[in-house]
């Protein structure tokens, strides 16, 4: 699938994340801007989107992510990894 990015957040190590809304999905690049890994799709479970459409990278290199379609944010560890979710009103 190409890439439909809506936003995109740089990080303290270099990397940068981009919300790929059209797809459901986070694409990380790597300084260079070589391809990282992709994580996510659609879907209501931890680690899914409906449209991501804002993403922020902290100083510990945690993402965070406004899932709109699913009214959350969630935060992942840099690798991916699902942390936490909560709502937003």
């Amino acid at each position: 699938a190409v890439l439909t990015p809506e936003a995109i957040a740089g990080g303290p190590d270099g990397a940068v994340v981009v919300a790929d809304t059209g797809n459901h999905r986070l694409a990380k690049f790597g300084p260079s801007g070589a391809f990282g890994r992709m994580w996510g799709g659609f879907g209501e479970r931890e680690g899914q989107f409906h449209q991501p459409s804002s993403v922020a990278v902290a100083g510990d290199n945690t993402i965070f992510v406004a899932d709109r379609g699913n009214g959350r944010i969630q935060s992942f560890r840099v690798g991916g990894e699902f942390l936490r979710a909560w709502p937003v009103p």
